[in-house]
């Protein structure tokens, strides 16, 4: 990726988030690949997101 910084820091260092449309993309990078983590549908319930350590 060209710029895979683009996204939002989590409290995770290693997890950064992007707002795509109505959805939350949830990756890390890693040195060779960026690992998407989770895509999550902002209309649901955010007491549901499987991330719900991190502050975002």
């Amino acid at each position: 990726a060209e710029h895979p910084n683009i996204g939002k820091q989590t409290s995770d260092s290693n997890v950064r988030f992007k707002v795509v449309r109505e959805y939350l993309l949830f990756y890390e990078i890693s040195e060779d690949e960026i690992i998407i983590l989770t895509v999550w549908d902002n209309r649901q319930n955010p007491e549901n997101l499987a991330l719900k350590n991190y502050n975002f």
